[in-house]
């Protein structure tokens, strides 16, 4: 990156694109700076000794290879908010806490288009592939004590100012160590800009009200994510009416040129300085736009683009080691101006995993996701919920879960109306003591009973016309991650189609490796039917280049009922079960000879109804692909899949209160595997073992209260016996 600061750079700043003049233009901060640089001697020297400053952490983002961090930055904010006309406190508030929450999910990669990264970066080829869609370790709180001298405000106010003469990048010394945002109804030209390389001196971020906080949140006039149709907001596009503008104002603050642009201005040899956003050499506009620049596709994801809102949704890696860095030198870990939004005891509901949008049955055990958002490791929570109209329950988790970080809590059956239902859940007391954040206990969803679809069912994902994944099916992670199965454009089975579902586990992060992916299919109806008959087509291989080798792991899985106590019917890991020669590039199937049909029966034991899960757990190896599933009940009674000349298998006390007596013997010393696992199907405990087991003690006791299943595996055989631990 050329750091000479010259007048030709200055005019390419200037160069932006065409806008009609009926809309703004998504960021004004070229402009603003380019203006300021021209104009301002004081501005010019200011600004040339912060690009030093930043081309030094430019440096460290890109000697790293990856961002680690233990306890996130608490970066307090300051909302000020200018053109006010009538609008209640109240509602403004509820803006300010909406946009912070979704500042935290879009700088910590916990956002919802997240999901789509992995499936954007296949199809667009944007290069280099290894790109990984990062979070940073900056959290934001929207600032309720120790406020200035001289602001009218109290602890237990949050900071927010109405009117007050916060003028434009206004510094104000009185709010220096904020983060200041300057909300305005009156900012015509630009939906909002930032001085690029800021300080935490007082100064401010710019945005414009109409796209500040969410669409249905109305405090009148123009507030509101573009709420009013007939004010200042119609002159912003639909497509840049979200909160994503403040996300790529404040990335300007800590550092960030637009992925075009840097100091010098705009071109394939100068743009961001960060390698891992390809040269781009102007912006985005669309949702996605594939266009092709500097030899490589625009990476129109980024938040420092310009393409529509719906589409942006990610920093880099090196630019969140950067953002990080920078936060760093201005904010810590811990802020006496954020009394509870990140403090020690902070128990969060992240989703709820299971039921989505439908169940079956009379009865519900839902399945949440519990998030450790305090700063103190969280070691038991109570976590109440309950039907509308129907039963209630109260379950009391214990771990231990670092800060940051979540975990899948079964939770036990309660009664459900027989009819569609609201589920509500909520966590209290986290570590025996009041939680510190409230607002993100509780969590609703509406659910509706379903009587199962009927067999046979069968998914050949050749119908373009249907969303993914179709008819009903669901995918999740275990753990939160950037990766999911997608829907494979070019791909089929035996090359008798367009379509099929894909896992690519080349491209992974090294983070990611054990996280199990699931493939979920909606309950089905088998009432009369003794079993079910399952089949699908598969391609995979694993990565080798020299003398390294990864490989994946694959599962298939299924519930009766709907207990949502998951049992395994065939796992696969290590090379052998590759359909195609191994490839240390990303594979993808040459031909009919690199695909196989499994075909699998399931005794269904007299059960109404049946779900079916596939499971990837990644080891960074390489791409699975699946098509044609065909599931279909049948009367035929399956005979069991004992393990031959296996004599004893003992296991007590059942219930357990935290350890478990085990006896296993067979005729002959033969190799076999001892597995746990929770009913969710997630692999808690595994060894191999060839002498038998006397009476040998296996402990639980860090293991949560709940059902666990116990099996012996030899071969392609298993004996599976449920056990019940409550200590």
């Amino acid at each position: 990156m050329n750091n000479n600061i010259t007048l030709w750079g200055i005019l390419l700043l200037l160069l932006i694109p065409f806008f009609p003049l009926s809309s703004q233009i998504p960021c004004g901060t070229s402009q603003h700076h380019a203006e300021l640089y021209s104009s301002d001697p004081n501005y010019r020297h200011d600004f040339d000794v912060r690009m030093q400053h930043r081309n030094t952490l430019l440096e460290n983002a890109l000697s790293q290879d990856r961002l680690f961090c233990a306890n996130p930055i608490i970066v307090p904010v300051a909302v000020h908010y200018r053109g006010v006309t009538g609008q209640s406190l109240n509602c403004l508030t509820d803006l300010a806490l909406f946009q912070i929450d979704e500042l935290n999910k879009e700088f910590s990669a916990t956002n919802d288009e997240i999901s789509n990264f992995s499936s954007d970066i296949a199809n667009t080829d944007i290069s280099p592939t290894s790109l990984a869609a990062e979070g940073t370790c900056i959290q934001f709180c929207l600032a309720d004590a120790d406020h200035p001298p001289g602001s009218g405000l109290t602890d237990g106010e949050f900071a927010i100012t109405i009117n007050a003469g916060y003028t434009y990048f206004f510094t104000d010394p009185m709010w220096a160590g904020y983060m200041n945002i300057v909300v305005a109804s009156d900012l015509l030209e630009f939906n909002g800009y930032a001085e690029i390389m800021d300080s935490a001196d007082g100064s401010s971020v710019v945005v414009s009200s109409c796209v500040w906080g969410r669409g249905d949140v109305e405090c009148g006039g123009s507030f509101g994510s573009g709420t009013s149709p007939f004010g200042e907001c119609q002159y912003i596009p639909p497509s840049h009416t979200t909160s994503k503008t403040t996300t790529h104002e404040i990335g300007h603050f800590l550092g960030l040129f637009h992925i075009w642009e840097s100091a010098n201005g705009s071109g394939c040899d100068n743009d961001d300085g960060f390698s891992d956003t390809p040269d781009a050499g102007f912006p985005s506009y669309g949702c996605p736009l594939m266009s092709e620049a500097c030899g490589s596709n625009n990476m129109f994801m980024n938040y420092m683009d310009y393409s529509f809102d719906e589409c942006r949704y990610m920093f880099s890696e090196q630019q969140a080691i950067f953002l990080n860095s920078r936060a760093s030198e201005f904010w810590g870990t811990t802020s006496t101006k954020c009394s509870g939004t990140f403090s020690e005891n902070d128990a969060s509901i992240q989703e709820i995993v299971f039921p989505v949008n439908s169940t079956c049955g009379t009865s519900v055990a839902p399945i949440i996701r519990l998030e450790n958002a305090g700063s103190l490791v969280l070691s038991s929570v109570d976590i109440s919920y309950s039907v509308v109209g129907g039963g209630s329950g109260m379950y009391t988790w214990s771990g231990s879960l670092p800060a940051g970080q979540s975990t899948i809590v079964n939770l036990p059956a309660i009664a459900s109306t027989g009819n569609d239902f609201t589920l509500i859940i909520q966590t209290s007391s986290p570590n025996g003591t009041s939680d510190d954040y409230i607002y993100n206990d509780d969590i609703e969803t509406d659910i509706t009973i379903i009587e199962g679809i009927e067999t046979p069912f069968y998914e050949d994902l050749e119908d373009f016309n249907q969303p993914f994944p179709a008819q009903g099916a669901t995918i999740f992670s275990t753990v939160d991650d950037d990766y999911d199965w997608e829907k494979k454009i070019g791909v089929s089975s035996y090359d008798n189609g367009f379509y099929s579902i894909h896992f690519n586990n080349f491209s992974v992060g090294n983070s990611s490796i054990g996280n199990d992916d699931w493939f979920l299919f909606p309950e089905m109806d088998i009432t009369g039917y003794n079993s079910v008959n399952l089949s699908f087509d598969m391609a995979y291989t694993y990565y080798m280049s020299g003398s390294q080798t990864r490989s994946d792991e694959f599962k298939v899985m299924y519930s009766l009922g709907c207990s949502n106590e998951w049992q395994e019917v065939w796992y696969a890991n290590g090379t052998d079960w590759a359909t195609a020669p191994p490839s240390s590039s990303i594979y993808q199937p040459s031909g009919e000879n690199d695909w196989v049909t499994k075909d699998f029966a399931i005794n269904t034991n007299g059960s109404d109804f049946i779900r079916i899960a596939f499971v990837n757990i990644t080891g960074k190896g390489n791409s699975l692909y699946l098509d044609n599933i065909n599931i279909q009940g049948s009367t035929a009674i399956v005979s069991t899949n004992e393990i031959e000349s296996l004599s004893q298998f003992d296991i007590s006390p059942n219930p357990s209160q935290g350890y478990l007596n085990v006896n296993v013997e067979f005729e002959q010393n033969k190799q076999f595997e001892i597995l746990i696992h929770d009913v969710m199907g997630r692999e808690l405990y595994y060894r191999k073992q060839i002498a038998a087991i006397s009476n040998e003690q296996l402990d639980l006791s860090t293991f949560s209260n709940g059902v666990y299943l116990i099996s012996i595996r030899s071969g392609n055989q298993i004996v599976t016996e449920k056990i019940v631990l409550n200590k």
